[in-house]
């Protein structure tokens, strides 16, 4: 809803003043429905007035600076309940300088929680940014708006249920696609090592290695080893961060231990001995 503009609200905070420079002359109401003039009463004689819907509230008067018909800066009406305090603001739309104004209130235009009140108060306001003190005058207290909708709380005045966030439980398994390709990248490896050992190791060189560099390859065995147990648990549900910190630890002690075995290896096929 769309509340009194500022402006109107300032002017109104004068209307306590003994005398105003600002007044209206030669002011009338009329009300029109859906084209034709029903009932016209001049300000002095406006005793109740009802707005029916499809129905607008005319008004036609001058306004004077105490001299002469002078344009003001602002010249509304304004309809307000007393009993709620809500108001609502209808500029005048063409205002001509020699200050003859016209303001239409339609029903439409009304909102909702006025046309709920039993009552409101029309209200003329003209005032300017000069020295001139503004004038207001209430032409009735007895306007009753035919009320065309409900008018409904927002919601957005209204108090709010608490809200409990509740987040997700973390996954206690690993997703099957991701376990079951790290498992068979494992697998494979494992068979790969396996394989090529088979083919092309010498087991009867096997004591002369441990002898040569037991910490290389006893390490490498065990780092391997290790891999393996770490992928297991992968699988079985521990998490990727706690997997990447143990291969972390592994892989210097694989990469140093991989190093001594090789070296080894190396030495013995320089030797004519593997």
């Amino acid at each position: 809803m769309k509340w009194t503009q500022v402006g109107v609200a300032a002017l109104c905070g004068f209307c306590g003043l003994a005398q105003a420079d600002w007044n209206v002359k030669n002011g009338q109401l009329s009300i029109v429905a859906r084209g034709t003039t029903v009932e016209t009463k001049d300000f002095d004689d406006v005793d109740n007035v009802y707005l029916p819907a499809q129905s607008t509230i005319d008004l036609s008067f001058e306004t004077h600076d105490g001299k002469k018909g002078f344009r003001a800066h602002q010249t509304v009406a304004v309809l307000s309940d007393e009993s709620t305090g809500l108001q609502y603001s209808f500029p005048a739309g063409n205002v001509k300088p020699n200050g003859k104004a016209k303001i239409a209130i339609a029903q439409k235009n009304v909102p909702i929680a006025l046309q709920a009140a039993k009552e409101l108060t029309l209200s003329l306001v003209v005032g300017s940014f000069d020295d001139n003190k503004p004038f207001r005058t209430e032409l009735t207290k007895r306007v009753i708006v035919e009320q065309t909708g409900t008018h409904i709380k927002p919601n957005r005045l209204a108090a709010k249920d608490e809200i409990y966030h509740l987040f997700r439980q973390d996954p206690s398994r690993v997703p099957a696609p991701i376990a079951l390709f790290f498992a068979g990248g494992a697998i494979a490896l494992l068979v790969l090592i396996l394989g090529f050992w088979s083919t092309t190791g010498n087991l009867n060189a096997l004591s002369i290695a441990l002898q040569g560099s037991p910490s290389g390859h006893i390490g490498l065995l065990l780092s391997l080893f290790a891999y393996e147990v770490s992928f297991f648990r992968y699988f079985r549900g521990t998490s990727i961060f706690d997997t990447l910190a143990t291969f972390a630890i592994i892989t210097p002690f694989a990469l140093f231990s991989g190093s001594r075995a090789l070296s080894e290896v190396k030495k013995r096929r320089d030797e004519g001995r593997f």
